[in-house]
């Protein structure tokens, strides 16, 4: 049991930043960021008694004292501890209990095995985005797409939860079903072109972007924050939404369920680390089997791996 105002055990990762409930219990931090984004941040991982509880930032000084009142604006927010309170007085707040999403690095298909929905979704990406949308980067001019993946911003093993939450209301293509599946997965409308290396960020959900805050702002996680990423990161290919084409053009809300993801991840504080998987010189059997989520991890790359299939044959069975 921690004393009140206490930071824990952050499980390795460096924070400036900490907030604090009213009766000084620990709510996490995000990295560097203005005070209105930290705010709407917040928003996604903090619950309250009451819907729509209007609460405020406070800074605290010496021996945990409110100081002042943080403006919810584009200064930057100061190093420092912070309380959540009401405006005269202590609220109930805590950390959500929502479960993350996580995902495996599944290597994809060559051009000969891939199933039409898969060919359709990566075909539709490279004439939609020529690069990889967040860095620019391409392959090399004699092999273009070397390096260059077709990556789904929500993914082909979550199709229960995609199916459950009703999440295909969130795409409105109208292409035939046979090429983008029945619950439109494969649509471009939940995809991006990326570089391998931002693939990977990108699946583990340490780089995301948020369409609410200047279109195409990308937040990178504290961890990898001093990596050599382009400046062309900073601001969403504009390519990815095409004014007279729908059905290409990416999806908002998409973005809004993977920028949702990312907060979990990076801010809640009782964050799950990426499955430690490295099949390289080993059976990638044996090395799931000795994984002590080794149900978790065969389930996700079973459905990964054969979510096209499943959904070809969907679509087989409701002609």
């Amino acid at each position: 049991m921690t004393r009140p105002f206490q930071i824990p055990q952050l499980h390795g990762v460096s924070r400036n930043v900490h907030l604090f409930d009213g009766n000084g219990g620990y709510q996490n931090d995000p990295p560097q960021l203005t005070s209105a984004l930290l705010c709407a941040m917040c928003d996604h991982f903090l619950g309250f008694e009451f819907p729509r509880t209007r609460w405020y930032l406070f800074a605290l000084g010496n021996n945990n004292t409110v100081v002042e009142r943080v403006a919810r604006n584009s200064v930057y927010i100061r190093p420092g501890k912070y309380a959540v309170l009401g405006r005269y007085y202590p609220l109930d707040v805590w950390v959500t209990d929502e479960r993350l999403i996580r995902r495996v690095l599944t290597p994809q298909p060559p051009s000969s095995q891939l199933r039409a929905n898969q060919a359709h979704f990566r075909d539709s990406l490279r004439r939609r985005d020529g690069t990889c949308a967040i860095s620019g980067h391409g392959g090399v001019p004699e092999e273009p797409w070397l390096g260059i993946n077709a990556a789904h911003i929500y993914p082909v093993s979550q199709l229960d939860s995609w199916n459950w939450n009703g999440y295909s209301r969130w795409v409105i293509d109208t292409t035939d079903p046979s090429l983008i599946a029945p619950n439109r997965l494969f649509s471009p409308e939940n995809g991006r072109l990326l570089d391998s290396s931002i693939h990977i960020l990108f699946n583990y959900f340490k780089l995301a972007v948020s369409p609410e805050v200047r279109p195409g702002i990308f937040t990178i996680s504290l961890s990898i924050m001093q990596a050599n990423l382009p400046s062309s990161m900073d601001i969403a290919d504009p390519r990815t939404r095409p004014a007279r084409d729908r059905n290409r053009a990416v999806s908002d809300d998409l973005l809004r369920w993977h920028f949702h993801q990312a907060i979990l991840t990076n801010m809640k504080g009782t964050d799950e680390d990426p499955w430690d998987l490295d099949y390289a010189g080993g059976d990638p059997m044996d090395i799931i089997l000795a994984h002590e989520e080794a149900a978790d991890i065969m389930a996700a790359e079973l459905a990964t791996r054969l979510g096209a299939y499943m959904e070809e044959t969907v679509t087989a069975e409701a002609r």
